[in-house]
């Protein structure tokens, strides 16, 4: 595969046409160079492709609709994304509003000066985790916690999905993370393994405010739990 200079956002959506175009036009504030969206749904009868398709035109930065049928789910949509995706960058970012947008810009300097892999972190010192189900919240917290004094990796925040990194950590790796937004803690494990440089910042993240949230804390847990102790291995 031939790489590309420029820098991927991915975005995996399901029902997500009420925030969606939120999510480009804060993209579109920054002004970014060399930058390109991809949003990953699971089939073209989602609402999320309409709403996409009315608002194209808007915006300077090119944004292509990627459909993983017949595959379902966020952690799939993420792996089709990166495989369909040539950039030398890469993004992981929701689709529901949650995550700052404006820390794209934080996340392309960083890529650019050398680090491997970006974390944007609620729990840094500056940082914010704002709403959202207090179960949710405190396992969250309790593993980051952990894992920042006792696995050996300082990342305050690595079950987080927004993250910025290199393409070439993944270089003779399969990424494995089956479900829910996991990958965001095992691009933390490949790293670690890599002794890759890793840096992080403090963001602001915040529960949506229109829709539904499509995290399913019970379903996903042994996933979060499996990829929590391979921190650890």
């Amino acid at each position: 595969m031939t790489i590309e200079s420029g820098m991927a956002v991915i975005i995996p959506a399901f029902q997500e046409s009420n925030t969606i175009v939120k999510v480009f036009e804060q993209v579109e504030s920054l002004g970014l160079s060399k930058i390109k969206l991809y949003v990953v749904i699971d089939r073209f009868d989602d609402p999320t492709y309409d709403a996409i398709l009315l608002n194209l035109d808007r915006f300077s930065f090119p944004i292509t609709v990627l459909c993983q049928a017949p595959s379902t789910g966020p952690a799939s949509a993420m792996k089709y994304g990166i495989q369909n995706t040539h950039e030398e960058f890469l993004v992981l970012m929701t689709a529901d509003d949650s995550d700052d947008a404006t820390d794209l810009r934080i996340m392309q300097s960083s890529l650019l000066g050398g680090s491997d892999l970006v974390c944007a972190s609620r729990y840094a010192r500056g940082g914010k985790h704002k709403g959202g189900p207090i179960f949710k919240h405190l396992l969250s917290r309790l593993a980051a916690q952990f894992i920042y004094r006792f696995s050996g990796t300082k990342v305050s925040d690595p079950t987080n999905l927004y993250k910025g990194f290199n393409r070439r950590i993944l270089d003779n790796y399969i990424l494995e993370s089956k479900a829910g937004f996991t990958i965001g803690l095992e691009l933390v494990v490949i790293a670690k393994k890599q002794k890759a440089l890793i840096t992080e910042f403090p963001t602001s993240w915040t529960e949506r405010t229109s829709g539904t949230s499509n995290f399913k804390i019970l379903k996903w847990l042994p996933q979060y739990f499996f990829w929590f102790l391979r921190v650890f291995k």
